[in-house]
């Protein structure tokens, strides 16, 4: 993503870091602006969704633990429970 100096500057005055700008266009809702432009504005329902989203992933993540997949390239080849894990 390009960001303008107009941007970083106002980014900087509004206390809105450059590393957040990215994710407030992943959860945000898209609204369309005159003249081709779109605006990302992250509403209570879609912090809210990202929030539930994140709680969701982090329950799955903690069944991973010692599961394993074999791969050759892009293929799976097999899947198992790792016994010797640290």
């Amino acid at each position: 993503m390009t960001i303008t100096k107009h941007a970083i500057q106002r980014s900087q005055q509004r206390g809105i870091p450059l590393n957040e700008l990215d994710l407030i266009m992943q959860i945000g809702t898209p609204c369309y602006r005159p003249g081709g432009a779109t605006e990302y504005v992250v509403l209570r329902k879609d912090k809210s969704s990202a929030i539930e989203y994140l709680k969701n992933l982090i329950q799955k993540v903690d069944k991973l633990e010692g599961k394993a997949i074999l791969t050759n390239g892009d293929t799976v080849v097999t899947t198992y429970h790792k016994k010797d894990i640290k």
